[in-house]
Formats: C-alpha cells, structure tokens, sequence
C-alpha cells in the first residue's frame, strides 16, 4: 500500500486547501478505520451537473472529492453495504438565465447572455453493493446538504460592453436535497478488492427541488471515479 499512499500524497499536494481538510484526515487515520470488515479510501470524481426542468439549462462539468467505506455485514461477502463521504460534490448547471433575478443588472438589455449556477455540497450516499470478480454494482440513496452556491453571470451589450457579476445564491435555494443512487465499479486487481484501486462511474437523481421559487427542478450529477484504498487488509474470502 505503500504506492497508494505516495499517490495520494501527491495528490493532495495538488489539490490541498483548508476546505478539504477532512479528506486529509481520511488519508493519515486510514490505518485506523480499516479493518477486516471495513475498508475505506479516497475517492476523486469528474463530475458533470445538470438541473432537470429548467429551460434551457445544459450540463456543467466540475471535479469532486471524498472518500468510501465498505461494511462487510452480510454472511455472503460478495454484498457489501457501503457509504461514500464526498466534502467536496459540485452541483448546478449552465445556461441558468431563469434563475438570474435581482443581481443588480437584469433590467438592461443584452444581446448575449448567460449564467453558471454553481453550488458545492457534503454529500452522503447510503448504498448496498455487489462484488464479483472484476466489477461491483450498487443502489441505494443519497442525501445532500449544500453549503455555498454563487450565479456567475455575464452579458453583453449591443456596445459591445460585457458585465459579468458573481452572486451568492445560497439564501435562494433549498439546503437540503435527497434522491436515488446507483453505482459502478470495475477493479484492478480482482484477487483482492480490499486493496484494489477502482475505476467507476456514479448517477444521483435529486427528488427535492433545490430552488425555493422554482417548482419542478431537480439536480442530476453523474461522476467518472478513482477510488484508491487505504490501510485495507487482506479480503475476506468471498463466497
């Protein structure tokens, strides 16, 4: 694991801020909180956002950053039952000119426009998943629990003239969000995934509209994952 662990290291150097200081914690207790029933890791995403039900607007790519946790619980040690952390989960989309209101410049009239709603989230998905040789599926929910939002909008003038404004949103939408999951996974090394790094891809489907004067809106995330263990032992044989 050795290798993991100077992957990871460099990683952070590369990514690190106070904000994402819990993943680092996550890095340097991971001997701590893996166990023969238990095995966590770091998980970096490509994520791309979209809000269903609003006109017009189109998916927003963005980057993502947590971690993982498989129970072994189940007699057949092929089902896990598992919990993704992600401190870092975008939310949003482009194109979001309806939801642009009130920042001071939409009175004037543009011949170009758009707007990029931005939002970052904790996030915890609850999911139980299926392991055989080299991939492993799960479903199950997610809850989200926005922390920061800000609308960048830019227009531009028949002169000519471009105004771009940044805006913090997060009084205009709904901080707390749940909704279906459902995963995959595809293992580099098959003989032993306690300690296998794992390439897969992710779908969350919001049922609460995240926005307080929009009805019918819904987030839509899906992810392309890197999730590499941490201290993890030897796997339980699987059944």
């Amino acid at each position: 694991m050795k290798k993991n662990r100077l992957l990871l290291l460099l990683l952070f150097i590369l990514v690190y801020s106070a904000s994402y200081s819990q993943a680092m914690w996550m890095l340097i207790l991971g001997d701590k909180i893996s166990f023969d029933k238990l095995h966590s890791g770091i998980t970096v995403s490509l994520a791309g956002t979209d809000m269903y039900g609003m006109e017009n607007a189109t998916l927003t790519p963005n980057w993502a950053l947590g971690g993982f946790m498989d129970f072994l619980v189940f007699k057949n040690n092929n089902w896990v039952l598992s919990a993704d952390f992600t401190f870092k989960t975008p939310l949003g989309a482009r194109n979001t000119t309806d939801f642009f209101d009130g920042l001071g410049v939409d009175s004037l009239e543009f011949n170009k426009q758009s707007a990029v709603l931005n939002s970052t989230a904790f996030t915890l998905p609850l999911y139980v998943k299926y392991n055989k040789n080299l991939i492993g599926f799960g479903a199950g929910f997610q809850m989200s629990l926005i922390y920061k939002s800000t609308l960048k909008y830019t227009g531009t003038t028949g002169q000519g003239t471009t105004i771009k404004v940044t805006h913090s949103v997060i009084k205009k939408l709904k901080k707390f969000d749940i909704g279906p999951f459902v995963m995959f996974e595809f293992y580099l090394k098959p003989s032993n995934h306690a300690q296998s790094m794992r390439l897969g891809a992710r779908y969350f489907y919001g049922l609460l509209s995240p926005i307080k004067s929009m009805q019918g809106v819904h987030n839509g995330v899906v992810m392309g994952t890197l999730s590499i263990p941490i201290g993890s032992k030897e796997s339980v044989k699987e059944q």
